[in-house]
Protein backbone atom coordinates (compact mmCIF):
# COMPACT_ATOMS: atom_id res chain seq x y z
CA UNK A 1 0.00 0.00 0.00
CA UNK A 2 1.10 3.61 -0.84
CA UNK A 3 0.32 6.57 0.73
CA UNK A 4 1.03 10.24 -0.03
CA UNK A 5 3.61 11.54 2.82
CA UNK A 6 1.11 13.36 4.42
CA UNK A 7 1.29 10.90 7.31
CA UNK A 8 2.78 13.40 9.72
CA UNK A 9 -1.04 15.69 9.26
CA UNK A 10 -2.90 12.39 9.41
CA UNK A 11 -1.68 9.89 11.68
CA UNK A 12 -5.12 8.22 11.72
CA UNK A 13 -3.65 6.34 8.82
CA UNK A 14 -2.24 4.05 10.87
CA UNK A 15 -4.90 3.03 12.96
CA UNK A 16 -6.82 2.55 8.90
CA UNK A 17 -3.96 0.42 8.21
CA UNK A 18 -4.44 -2.25 11.28
CA UNK A 19 -7.73 -1.91 10.64
CA UNK A 20 -7.97 -3.69 7.38
CA UNK A 21 -9.07 -7.73 7.85
CA UNK A 22 -5.92 -9.41 7.31
CA UNK A 23 -4.13 -7.06 6.39
CA UNK A 24 -0.48 -7.51 6.62
CA UNK A 25 3.07 -5.98 5.44
CA UNK A 26 4.11 -2.51 4.40
CA UNK A 27 2.45 0.90 4.87
CA UNK A 28 4.69 3.24 2.54
CA UNK A 29 4.68 7.36 2.68
CA UNK A 30 6.37 9.04 -0.01
CA UNK A 31 5.20 7.54 -3.01
CA UNK A 32 3.21 9.88 -4.88
CA UNK A 33 -0.61 8.55 -4.65
CA UNK A 34 -1.70 9.55 -8.46
CA UNK A 35 1.42 8.87 -10.30
CA UNK A 36 2.81 5.89 -7.97
CA UNK A 37 6.68 7.84 -8.51
CA UNK A 38 8.98 7.27 -5.09
CA UNK A 39 9.70 11.12 -4.21
CA UNK A 40 10.09 10.15 -0.65
CA UNK A 41 10.99 13.22 2.14
CA UNK A 42 13.44 14.93 4.11
CA UNK A 43 13.73 12.84 7.51
CA UNK A 44 15.12 14.99 10.36
CA UNK A 45 14.93 14.03 14.15
CA UNK A 46 12.11 15.90 14.22
CA UNK A 47 10.53 13.73 11.70
CA UNK A 48 11.51 10.31 13.86
CA UNK A 49 10.04 11.94 17.14
CA UNK A 50 7.20 13.14 15.00
CA UNK A 51 6.82 8.95 14.02
CA UNK A 52 7.54 7.68 17.47
CA UNK A 53 4.67 10.10 18.90
CA UNK A 54 1.72 8.69 16.45
CA UNK A 55 2.82 5.39 17.10
CA UNK A 56 2.43 5.79 21.02
CA UNK A 57 -0.99 7.04 20.22
CA UNK A 58 -2.36 3.73 19.13
CA UNK A 59 -4.03 1.33 21.47
CA UNK A 60 -3.24 -1.42 22.19
CA UNK A 61 0.68 -0.76 21.05
CA UNK A 62 1.59 -2.40 18.21
CA UNK A 63 5.05 -3.69 17.29
CA UNK A 64 6.04 -1.56 14.32
CA UNK A 65 9.04 -1.65 12.36
CA UNK A 66 10.06 1.64 10.59
CA UNK A 67 13.02 1.84 8.09
CA UNK A 68 14.11 4.74 6.19
CA UNK A 69 15.09 4.34 2.83
CA UNK A 70 17.34 6.42 0.40
CA UNK A 71 15.55 7.98 -2.60
CA UNK A 72 18.62 7.81 -5.18
CA UNK A 73 17.11 9.80 -7.84
CA UNK A 74 15.80 12.68 -4.64
CA UNK A 75 18.93 12.88 -2.65
CA UNK A 76 18.45 13.95 0.73
CA UNK A 77 15.07 12.37 0.33
CA UNK A 78 14.32 8.86 1.88
CA UNK A 79 10.89 6.56 1.92
CA UNK A 80 9.70 5.62 5.02
CA UNK A 81 8.59 2.05 5.73
CA UNK A 82 6.63 0.46 8.63
CA UNK A 83 5.99 -3.11 8.69
CA UNK A 84 3.72 -4.58 10.89
CA UNK A 85 0.95 -7.64 11.42
CA UNK A 86 -2.67 -5.78 10.46
CA UNK A 87 -5.78 -6.45 12.80
CA UNK A 88 -7.81 -9.65 12.70
CA UNK A 89 -11.15 -10.55 13.34
CA UNK A 90 -11.54 -11.64 17.03
CA UNK A 91 -8.70 -8.78 18.52
CA UNK A 92 -9.16 -6.11 20.26
CA UNK A 93 -9.60 -3.02 17.66
CA UNK A 94 -6.95 -0.53 17.80
CA UNK A 95 -7.55 3.04 18.26
CA UNK A 96 -5.46 6.62 17.57
CA UNK A 97 -5.65 8.66 20.51
CA UNK A 98 -8.68 6.57 21.29
CA UNK A 99 -11.03 6.84 18.42
CA UNK A 100 -11.31 4.49 15.79
CA UNK A 101 -10.66 5.04 12.20
CA UNK A 102 -11.41 2.85 9.06
CA UNK A 103 -11.18 4.54 5.32
CA UNK A 104 -14.12 4.95 2.65
CA UNK A 105 -12.15 4.88 -0.86
CA UNK A 106 -9.47 7.37 -0.31
CA UNK A 107 -10.95 9.24 3.01
CA UNK A 108 -9.92 8.71 6.43
CA UNK A 109 -12.64 8.63 8.73
CA UNK A 110 -14.12 8.05 12.65
CA UNK A 111 -15.61 4.81 12.46
CA UNK A 112 -19.25 4.81 13.44
CA UNK A 113 -20.11 3.44 16.83
CA UNK A 114 -21.60 0.12 15.59
CA UNK A 115 -19.17 -1.12 13.82
CA UNK A 116 -16.82 -0.72 16.57
CA UNK A 117 -19.17 -1.85 18.83
CA UNK A 118 -19.16 -4.89 16.84
CA UNK A 119 -14.80 -5.55 16.66
CA UNK A 120 -15.12 -5.17 20.33
CA UNK A 121 -18.25 -7.94 20.72
CA UNK A 122 -15.92 -10.17 18.20
CA UNK A 123 -12.75 -9.84 20.98
CA UNK A 124 -14.81 -10.50 23.92
CA UNK A 125 -17.68 -12.36 23.13
CA UNK A 126 -18.98 -13.81 26.49
CA UNK A 127 -18.88 -9.97 27.65
CA UNK A 128 -21.41 -9.19 25.47
CA UNK A 129 -23.49 -12.56 24.86
CA UNK A 130 -27.47 -11.73 24.48
CA UNK A 131 -27.62 -14.30 27.57
CA UNK A 132 -25.97 -12.14 30.06
CA UNK A 133 -27.70 -9.03 29.55
CA UNK A 134 -30.25 -8.28 31.85
CA UNK A 135 -34.20 -9.03 31.32
CA UNK A 136 -35.26 -5.99 31.73
CA UNK A 137 -38.94 -6.11 33.48
CA UNK A 138 -39.00 -9.61 34.13
CA UNK A 139 -39.23 -10.02 37.56
CA UNK A 140 -39.41 -13.30 39.60
CA UNK A 141 -43.22 -13.11 39.73
CA UNK A 142 -42.60 -13.82 36.07
CA UNK A 143 -41.05 -17.03 36.60
CA UNK A 144 -42.75 -20.28 36.93
CA UNK A 145 -41.80 -21.42 40.62
CA UNK A 146 -42.59 -25.21 39.91
CA UNK A 147 -40.76 -25.27 37.05
CA UNK A 148 -37.64 -23.87 39.28
CA UNK A 149 -38.40 -26.52 41.64
CA UNK A 150 -39.05 -29.63 38.95
CA UNK A 151 -35.90 -28.76 38.05
CA UNK A 152 -33.87 -28.57 41.54
CA UNK A 153 -35.44 -32.08 42.39
CA UNK A 154 -33.98 -32.86 38.88
CA UNK A 155 -30.56 -32.26 40.16
CA UNK A 156 -31.25 -33.56 43.57
CA UNK A 157 -32.34 -36.81 42.49
CA UNK A 158 -28.81 -37.04 40.17
CA UNK A 159 -27.06 -36.10 43.14
CA UNK A 160 -26.30 -32.55 41.56
CA UNK A 161 -27.74 -30.69 44.52
CA UNK A 162 -27.80 -30.79 47.91
CA UNK A 163 -31.38 -31.46 49.20
CA UNK A 164 -31.21 -28.53 51.26
CA UNK A 165 -31.62 -25.96 48.03
CA UNK A 166 -35.89 -27.33 48.27
CA UNK A 167 -36.05 -24.86 51.16
CA UNK A 168 -34.13 -21.85 49.88
CA UNK A 169 -35.94 -18.89 48.45
CA UNK A 170 -36.12 -18.63 44.75
CA UNK A 171 -34.22 -15.98 44.74
CA UNK A 172 -31.47 -17.31 46.71
CA UNK A 173 -31.25 -20.51 43.83
CA UNK A 174 -31.50 -18.12 41.02
CA UNK A 175 -28.09 -16.03 42.28
CA UNK A 176 -26.58 -19.46 42.89
CA UNK A 177 -27.21 -20.37 39.65
CA UNK A 178 -26.12 -16.70 38.31
CA UNK A 179 -29.35 -16.57 37.19
CA UNK A 180 -29.69 -13.02 38.96
CA UNK A 181 -27.06 -10.68 38.94
CA UNK A 182 -27.63 -7.45 41.53
CA UNK A 183 -30.59 -8.76 41.87
CA UNK A 184 -31.21 -8.97 37.97
CA UNK A 185 -32.57 -11.55 36.14
CA UNK A 186 -30.16 -12.59 33.32
CA UNK A 187 -31.54 -13.13 29.84
CA UNK A 188 -31.50 -15.91 28.26
CA UNK A 189 -30.77 -17.92 31.45
CA UNK A 190 -34.08 -16.80 32.84
CA UNK A 191 -36.21 -17.21 29.83
CA UNK A 192 -36.16 -21.52 30.23
CA UNK A 193 -38.43 -20.49 33.41
CA UNK A 194 -41.00 -17.76 32.05
CA UNK A 195 -44.48 -18.39 32.96
CA UNK A 196 -45.73 -18.95 29.18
Amino acid sequence: MAENINFIANPANLCVHLHRAYCLGWLIFGIAPKSLKIIGQEVTDKTQQEIAQALAGLEPAVDVWVAYVDVPEQPGNKVIAMHFDGWVWGERPHTFHGCPYYKVESTTKMMPQDMYDERIRAHQPQLYAWERLAADGVTLADLNENLIRNCIRRGIDGGRIPESALYEPTGDILSKWKLLKNGCRQMGRSCSFLIT
